[in-house]
């Protein structure tokens, strides 16, 4: 009996795992390197999402700033679906949220900077 049980589990949660897994995400987790190195490419879409007076205290050189808020959805005509774009905030939870409504809207290639502007300035890079 021990052993079916045992079974029963070890199958439901091999086959939960591998549902939540399966998943294509467009989406990948960056870091501050990684941000760097696809700065380097003029394709790019560079956004930050945090609010207007957060983007007036300081960005990331080359980015351009759509909040996310009840409009963001709206706002997205502004890129191009086909190129690549790389999304921050202040911590990474706004990014994150923007990533997945880009993803949704069928945006092809999508980065979101872990840690925020935050992790960006603590690790000594620059702002403007």
């Amino acid at each position: 009996m021990k052993y079916k049980l045992l079974t029963i589990i070890c199958f439901v949660a091999l086959s939960t795992s591998c549902q939540t897994t399966s998943k294509d995400s467009t989406v990948k987790l960056i870091d501050n390197e990684e941000l760097k190195t696809l700065l380097k490419n003029d394709n790019i879409q560079f956004v930050d999402v945090r609010t207007e007076a957060e983007f007036s205290e300081n960005y990331i050189k080359g980015a351009q700033n759509i909040v996310y808020n009840s409009s963001f959805e709206q706002k997205l005509d502004q890129l191009d679906k086909e190129k690549p774009v790389a999304v921050y905030c202040r911590s990474g939870r706004r990014s994150a949220a923007s990533a997945e409504i880009l993803e949704q809207h069928g945006f092809k290639e999508i980065y979101n900077l872990d840690g925020g502007i935050l992790k960006w300035m603590k690790e000594g890079n620059l702002v403007e």
